[in-house]
């Protein structure tokens, strides 16, 4: 998560959008379970959230 909080917001919304994806293609491939990759999402929105604008 260090590379999210040092990188440019541009950076940061790819980054964040390939955990999103790789955690779909994890659960598509039932190496996650569905209820724990929507839980990780949630954290994930939070933390967003908190990163700057700009």
């Amino acid at each position: 998560m260090t590379e999210l909080v040092g990188s440019r917001s541009k950076d940061q919304e790819k980054r964040l959008e390939d955990l999103r994806e790789r955690l779909d293609d994890e659960v598509d491939r039932g190496r996650l379970p569905a209820d724990f990759a929507d839980r990780v999402d949630d954290v994930l929105d939070r933390f967003e959230e908190t990163l700057p604008q700009g």
